[in-house]
């Protein structure tokens, strides 16, 4: 998988992408380009609660120690530069992560052999910018393998994979009658309080940590407090991204313009996708519909509500 994301997103947005993509217990190797790198993911991202780094300036004897409690599940995220990583045989790792394009091609395969071992599944996602898809192709053309382009992990994808996967552990779990019988009590006041599906519910954010508000992130660009839209015509080719900004420019105020930015061309030519700041995103809805819809008519916008958009 290739993942568009801003370079100052992706450790905001690891923790996320472990989730949607190795659940809530499952084994994650990150690759990074530099010592530095592994050393900022590893102390200041959104998994710097269950990971470690590994590479080439940490002691070999504190590498192994590292090395045998990734292995014994003490914490599920290694976060290595390839060098740490080079001769690594780790069984049952879920999910790979380069957090940017490696330097060659060789390095790319090597990296995402370390999951999908012994016969078993494994996801490999790789963050990239727009500019990298030259080098995407020739990965392609080399290894025969097709990416999967996905985009930045949403909300409502995160509660979804989320639920799915504290229920997993609910339903599993085989609890002694005396450990339930505790919680008994508390359990009954929740219900009367709540009712029985909303005290359910509550648990589940708890359970699963998601007991605040989301920020809401362009699924374009990975950044926090960004929405994305899709404008498209039915009839018209966008040959530049001018003719959107034209028609931004005339139907928005200067106050919502100066907000809307990482417009991109649509493939098909059939029109444009861009970020808007979630602050000005009910003046910018509100200003489209004043537009005559004779300028309308032959045109959509759309939020981007998912990833797979």
């Amino acid at each position: 998988m290739a993942m568009v994301c801003g370079y100052h997103a992706r450790a905001p947005t690891l923790g996320d992408v472990l989730t949607i993509y190795a659940g809530l217990h499952g084994r994650c190797i990150v690759f990074t380009e530099t010592k530095a790198q592994a050393n900022e993911i590893a102390l200041s991202s959104s998994i710097k609660d269950n990971c470690q780094a590994l590479h080439g300036d940490i002691p070999q004897s504190q590498r192994e120690v590292t090395l045998k409690a990734f292995k014994d599940g003490r914490f599920r995220c290694l976060v290595a530069t390839d060098v740490a990583a080079r001769g690594l045989h780790i069984d049952d790792v879920e999910l790979v992560v380069q957090l940017s394009p490696p330097r060659d091609i060789d390095t790319y395969v090597h990296r995402v052999g370390r999951t999908g071992r012994a016969n078993k599944k494994g996801i490999a996602l790789m963050f990239c910018n727009r500019n990298d898809a030259p080098y995407l192709s020739a990965i392609e053309k080399k290894t025969g393998c097709k990416f999967q382009r996905v985009g930045v992990p949403q909300p409502e994808e995160l509660l979804r994979a989320t639920a799915s996967a504290v229920l997993e552990d609910v339903m599993a779990d085989d609890i002694p009658p005396n450990i339930l019988n505790a919680f008994q009590d508390a359990a009954e006041q929740l219900i009367q309080s709540h009712g029985a599906v909303d005290a359910v519910c509550r648990c589940f954010c708890e359970l699963s940590g998601f007991n605040e508000g989301f920020k809401v992130r362009s699924p374009l660009t990975g950044r926090e407090g960004f929405r994305t839209y899709v404008l498209r015509y039915q009839a018209t080719q966008i040959r530049t991204k001018g003719y959107i900004w034209g028609f931004l420019n005339r139907n928005f105020g200067e106050d919502v313009t100066a907000k809307i930015s990482a417009v991109i061309k649509l493939a098909d030519a059939s029109g444009a996708a861009f970020d808007v700041a979630d602050d000005v995103c009910p003046a910018f809805e509100e200003a489209y519909k004043q537009i005559p819809s004779r300028f309308t008519s032959s045109m959509t916008l759309e939020p981007v509500t998912s990833a797979s958009q």
